[in-house]
């Protein structure tokens, strides 16, 4: 337990408890909360929307005042109106009538109010090419980015950029039933129909090995995470918590989604933005999410540094086996690997008459430090041996499909499995001990809205 003393997150006590009310509040109070589903931990998520309701603390401090009452008559009548007009202008900001009825358009987007997805918490969201003297560099930035290459070559480019610059917002609406996500370029998009996704959530309780720890008045706790009645149980009095997961059930886990992504490549396409922010934990089992979705043998408009294979970032044709480089990369995450050899230096078009150097490794070798890992020799040599070809330069030396790295990876695990426990950095927002979820209070994981 010490050595995960630094990644317990605080429950949060709150003066008073929030108080969680029906969808149709959306539509009627600046500030509510609503629920949204369940969070990881099988707890309710909320959705606490924060929006303009008031104008009087504001008029009061103009005035040097403490109390309404200690304005004159006619201030305190012309701000009552103001008051509530303010208000009904509120409760109408991020409602819009689609054809779903009246629904909530967030003003955060969906990752900023979720937060990292459950794989990057566990294995990094950071490429490990990145050296950590290059990770303030914008070249290195998890982001994807427009491959400016290519886009000196399509029909369309400005519309092929602003495709890859949709952002994603939570959709609720205003009644009863599923959340969604829409891909919008910008504030002024309507929110139609063709562009929704349903909202998918993650899940912990389906792994093995998941589990939570607690520390309540210094002494420690803990069980099975699917075990849903002694985790609410313990969060309702504990201080502090903590979800870990087997570190061989998270190589089973890139195995699931590399087996997902052979969907992709059986319809002849490549997903071509592969990496942790990109795949969700589900009861379900692993999903990959935000695909470029390039055909074989096409180029790709986009990429993310660090994690695109090279044909990608180059500009050059992609197939399968550019998704088994980001899973190969998210192997070596998994186990320590260090990817290390000779660096070739390309220079790159950046839009207009720019240019940037970029740095790819040509033949990538693999490190594994036999002191830091408790494999057998035979077994090491293996996993370097597959995390080699996985990440190679040339993508005919690679695994074809994201099936046949998933037969690999999980023949090596079956091998030997994976030793230790990896700890989750915090949930989707924060975790409050008490909210009143209509009318029974329980504790729930609270993201919140401002406007």
């Amino acid at each position: 337990m010490d050595s995960l003393a630094g990644f317990f997150f605080f429950v949060q006590a709150g003066d008073r408890p929030l108080r969680v009310r029906q969808r149709e509040s959306l539509r009627e109070q600046p500030d509510t909360a609503v629920v949204l589903g369940e969070a990881p931990d099988g707890l309710p998520l909320v959705l606490s929307v924060r929006r303009p309701g008031s104008v009087a603390p504001a008029v009061l401090a103009a005035l040097g005042r403490m109390h309404v009452d200690e304005l004159p008559p006619a201030i305190g009548t012309a701000l009552d109106g103001l008051e509530a007009a303010v208000r009904d202008e509120g409760q109408r900001i991020g409602i819009e009538e689609s054809e779903l009825g009246a629904i909530y358009r967030s003003a955060a987007t969906v990752g900023s109010l979720l937060g990292d997805t459950l794989l990057a918490r566990l294995i990094g969201a950071a490429s490990p090419l990145i050296l950590p003297d290059d990770r303030r560099q914008p070249s290195s930035s998890p982001d994807r980015v427009a491959n400016t290459a290519v886009m000196a070559q399509v029909e369309r480019p400005v519309t092929a950029m602003k495709e890859l610059d949709r952002e994603r917002y939570m959709v609720v609406p205003a009644r009863s039933g599923p959340v969604f996500v829409a891909e919008l370029t910008g504030d002024d998009d309507p929110v139609r129909s063709e562009v929704l996704q349903p909202l998918r959530l993650e899940d912990l309780r389906g792994v093995p090995s998941a589990r939570f720890h607690t520390e309540t008045a210094g002494v420690p706790g803990g069980g099975a995470m699917a075990d849903d009645a002694a985790y609410a149980g313990a969060v309702r009095d504990a201080e502090r918590v903590l979800w870990t997961v087997g570190r061989d059930n998270v190589g089973r886990i890139i195995a699931g989604l590399a087996r997902e992504l052979h969907s992709f490549h059986d319809e002849g396409r490549v997903h071509c933005d592969v990496k942790p922010a990109n795949a969700l934990i589900t009861a379900a089992g692993a999903t990959s999410i935000d695909p470029i979705g390039v055909r074989a043998g096409e180029r790709s408009p986009g990429a993310t540094p660090g994690w695109a294979a090279p044909e990608q970032i180059l500009g050059r044709p992609v197939s399968p086996a550019t998704d088994v480089y980001a899973l190969g990369l998210m192997a070596a995450s998994l186990i320590g690997a260090v990817l290390f050899g000779e660096e070739r230096c390309f220079v790159i078009p950046t839009g207009g008459d720019g240019r940037r150097r970029l740095r790819l490794l040509a033949s990538p070798d693999v490190f594994l430090d036999p002191t830091a890992t408790a494999l057998a020799d035979p077994t090491r040599t293996a996993w370097c041996d597959l995390i080699r070809r996985a990440c190679a330069f040339d993508p005919a030396v690679r695994p074809p499909t994201g099936a046949a790295f998933a037969d690999e990876l999980e023949s090596l695990l079956d091998d030997q499995p994976l030793a230790g426990d990896l700890p989750i950095r915090g949930g989707p927002g924060n975790l409050r001990r008490s909210v009143d979820l209509l009318g029974a209070l329980q504790p729930s994981w609270i993201v919140e809205d401002r406007r």
